[in-house]
């Protein structure tokens, strides 16, 4: 789960069923918005916003996932993430 427009994966959190947290955390996406700590510590306020919950695909623990970045229609760049173990 995590929100629809996002960058470093700010606002995902995985769970493995439906559950009382992971409703908690849809609705706080969806109505409240969300706080995200950097690893320098810095904290990101991030405003209510859409969620996608979707089914995690174990191969980009292995492969990574690519990003491509659009303004309007316009690409302007990419990039490839691996997951951290």
């Amino acid at each position: 789960m995590k929100a629809a427009v996002t960058a470093g994966s700010f606002g995902m959190r995985r769970f493995k069923e439906v559950t009382p947290d992971g409703e908690v955390h849809f609705q706080g996406l969806n109505r409240e918005g969300y706080v995200q700590v950097a690893p320098d510590g810095t904290e990101y306020e991030c405003p209510p916003c859409d969620t996608i919950v979707q089914k995690f695909q174990r191969e980009i623990e292995a492969a990574g996932e690519s990003s491509l970045v659009f303004f309007g229609e316009v690409f302007t760049c990419s990039d490839q993430e691996a997951e951290e173990g």
